[in-house]
């Protein structure tokens, strides 16, 4: 995971959001530790919330 300077906090928020019913979980989208397996964990448990909470609304 290579971003240009800027890049990460300008883009991140929007990087992060679901695609209507696809929800992106990598290592690259992480609040903390991007480019690392702590980072797709946490990306993880975010969109799996997100998708807990989705269903919880239907």
């Amino acid at each position: 995971m290579t971003h240009r300077p800027g890049q990460l906090t300008r883009d991140l928020a929007e990087l992060q959001q679901p695609q209507g019913a696809v929800h992106f979980s990598t290592t690259d989208n992480a609040n903390l530790w991007g480019g690392f397996i702590d980072g797709a964990i946490e990306s993880g448990l975010r969109e799996a919330c997100r998708v807990i909470e989705e269903l919880r609304q239907r």
